[in-house]
């Protein structure tokens, strides 16, 4: 399907016309690659105040993969559904605690993460013109959040990159 995303719909120009399923299925193995590049005590370590650690950020690409698992089922499923949107900085308060480790924060997104790309293998090119509301963005596709999520996955692995990079 090509890519027929408003302007200001996030993230989107970051697939640079890359198809967002291809972008997605390609995720998990790129996350793992660039994650096995930093010891423990770096995942934990937090760069600045205000800033999340990279076990955060494994915390909040699981937060989202929920998200976009909820929205992506609720566009399908419902009539032109307006989106419920979230603040990710109140969410991350919850990962201070040790319970939330970076395993299990991997896990949860690569098992979510397959369930999305499964049910985006099951859609139709008319189920993915399914219309609905995004808090920020208004009206968007089905199709439309695929690219957001897709283009959200770029933009955490550019940084990763710039990161790992920035130690050699």
């Amino acid at each position: 399907m090509s890519a027929e995303a408003k302007p200001e719909v996030p993230y989107v120009y970051l697939l640079e016309g890359r198809d967002a399923g291809d972008a997605m299925r390609t995720t998990p193995g790129e996350l793992q690659g660039l994650f096995a590049a930093f010891s423990s005590a770096e995942i934990d370590a937090v760069p600045a105040p205000g800033k999340w650690s990279l076990r955060e950020q494994m915390c909040h690409l699981a937060d989202c993969e929920i998200a976009w698992a909820w929205r992506l089922r609720q566009t399908f499923g419902e009539d032109n559904p307006v989106l419920q949107s979230f603040e990710q900085d109140p969410w991350a308060r919850a990962y201070s605690g040790k319970s939330f480790t970076f395993p299990a924060a991997f896990e949860t997104w690569r098992t979510i993460r397959e369930w999305n790309l499964a049910f985006l293998d099951a859609l139709s090119e008319d189920d993915k013109k399914r219309p609905a509301t995004h808090p920020s963005a208004g009206p968007i596709t089905l199709w439309n959040l695929i690219e957001i999520a897709a283009g959200h996955d770029l933009h955490h692995l550019a940084s990763l990159r710039k990161l790992r990079d920035s130690r050699a």
